[in-house]
């Protein structure tokens, strides 16, 4: 999604297509559909810098990470 993109285009449909297809047709039949309460962007993003080695020093898993898993 580019960065420019408005919350105020995004339609309730559409934000809840969206959840669908990131949740699977598994979890997505479960989901009640109705009005949003609040919508916003968080304008994340990720960078990838490599190499995660120094020397003998080597970064992976969670210690590589830029933002942690609870972000």
């Amino acid at each position: 999604m580019p960065l420019t993109e408005r919350v105020e285009d995004w339609s309730d449909e559409r934000l809840w297509d969206e959840l669908a297809i990131r949740l699977g047709p598994e979890a997505a039949a479960g989901i009640t559909r109705g009005p949003s309460i609040e919508k916003s962007i968080a304008p994340l993003r990720s960078f990838v810098f490599e190499p995660m080695r120094d020397g003998s020093l080597l970064l992976c898993g969670e210690a590589a990470r830029i933002v942690p898993p609870t972000g």
